[in-house]
C-alpha cells in the first residue's frame, strides 16, 4: 500500500497477490439511486466511486490485483 499526497488530492495503491479480480465482473460504472436499490454486493465500490475522481483496477503482475484510486481534496 503506498499514499501519496498531490497539491489538489490524494493517491491511493493498493496491491495484492492473491487470485486475483476479474475486472470484466465489476459494475464500476454503477449508480445507486437510493439505499433501497442496493444490493448486499458492492457498498465498497458505490463508496469508492462517491469519494474517488479516478479508480483503476488492473492486474498485479505476475499474480494478484492492483487498486489506483484519487481523491480530490477539494
Amino acid at each position: 500500500m503506498s499514499i501519496k499526497r498531490t497539491e489538489d488530492s490524494i493517491l491511493f495503491e493498493l496491491c495484492d497477490e492473491g487470485n486475483g479480480v476479474d475486472v470484466e465482473t465489476l459494475n464500476l460504472n454503477r449508480r445507486v439511486s437510493d439505499m433501497n436499490s442496493m444490493s448486499s454486493r458492492g457498498w465498497g465500490l458505490t463508496l469508492v466511486n462517491n469519494f474517488s475522481t479516478n479508480l483503476k483496477i488492473a492486474p498485479n503482475n505476475p499474480k494478484g490485483t492492483k487498486i489506483t484510486l484519487t481523491i480530490p481534496l477539494d
